[in-house]
């Protein structure tokens, strides 16, 4: 039965038997687990998903373009957590993998590039990366009836090696200046040890020299 409301958002019940498929992977065709958001149809309709290893399929959708909204502080934590590097190897396994896909209904498989800030609405004082904000990967479109496989680009990881001192711990500047000190000390020590057995043995005509070292000469 058609609808005779004049509610322009309306949309009679027999046009609301549309689909979308979408699996999101990380560089290495794995996926991310546990984050979860709504699905926005044509109709603003919200539904929820979940990214996991299972595709996302939403049914008994109106016609049009559809919009993904992950919560913002699980999907940044999950797209940039060290478990999913960057793909260093020139095969792009995510690709191979959408060629082979079976789509729900056969279906067209489109697989598309993209980057964080595609998959979610950020507040004003959250700044991703320039690599990362949206539409950096190209434009992210989705329409019913279609499967997605989609590629999430990958952060690069600063290794930051920090240097033990001598006692033990990672205080640099306490830890280099107490070690500092205590060679400064036995330097004086020892110094003044060896120039008195030098001025002895002077004496007693041994002649021994003095030698010189990256502490001075001693």
């Amino acid at each position: 039965m058609r609808s005779t409301g004049s509610n322009p958002h309306c949309q009679p019940c027999e046009n609301l038997k549309h689909w979308i498929e979408i699996v999101v992977r990380d560089e290495h065709n794995q996926p991310f687990e546990r984050v979860s958001g709504v699905l926005i149809d044509a109709m603003k309709n919200k539904h929820p998903i979940e990214l996991g290893s299972a595709p996302i399929l939403i049914e008994n959708l109106a016609p049009g373009p559809v919009e993904i909204q992950l919560d913002y502080d699980e999907w940044l934590k999950a797209a940039q957590d060290k478990s999913h590097p960057r793909n260093e190897e020139k095969n792009k396994p995510v690709e191979e993998f959408s060629s082979s896909y079976s789509a729900h209904k056969s279906g067209p498989v489109v697989y598309q590039e993209i980057t964080t800030g595609d998959l979610t609405k950020l507040p004003k004082e959250i700044v991703l990366p320039a690599n990362h904000q949206k539409g950096k990967a190209g434009t992210l479109k989705l329409f019913t009836d279609k499967t997605y496989i989609l590629q999430v680009r990958a952060y690069k990881f600063i290794t930051l090696r920090v240097g033990m001192f001598f006692d033990g711990t990672a205080n640099n500047t306490y830890s280099s200046q107490w070690g500092k000190q205590q060679l400064e000390n036995y330097y004086r020590k020892w110094k003044a040890k060896y120039d008195a057995e030098c001025e002895i043995n002077s004496k007693n005509g041994n002649g021994a020299k003095k030698r010189s070292s990256n502490y001075g000469t001693f």
